[in-house]
């Protein structure tokens, strides 16, 4: 998957930026969820996509970030788990409507 969509010299770069801002912050924390999943998606980790993605929604509901959500669906899509692409796509279009875009 990572050579696939993600690969060359971009993929390096942001890996080692990734590293660089490791040293510096906890990359754990909740605001630096969406890199997280970037990171992991140009890795090739699709579970841990899935994972990070949905560590805050409750059972049921989709992630508060629309970056989240995006990261998420193209995980679901990588992974071809066509049922729950679709459900959070269903919900991608009520929680963050076309027509209201967010700056």
């Amino acid at each position: 998957y990572q050579r696939r969509v993600h690969g060359g010299d971009s993929s390096t770069a942001a890996i080692a930026a990734h590293a660089e801002l490791s040293r510096w912050v906890d990359v754990e924390e909740p605001q630096y969820r969406p890199l997280q999943a970037h990171f992991q998606l140009l890795k090739g980790n699709l579970l841990s996509v899935v994972k990070t993605c949905v560590k805050d929604a409750s059972a049921g509901s989709v992630p508060k970030d629309p970056v989240l959500l995006r990261v998420l669906l193209e995980a679901l899509e990588a992974l071809k788990w066509t049922q729950w692409t679709a459900y959070f796509q269903n919900w991608r279009h009520v929680a963050f409507p076309d027509a209201y875009p967010l700056c």
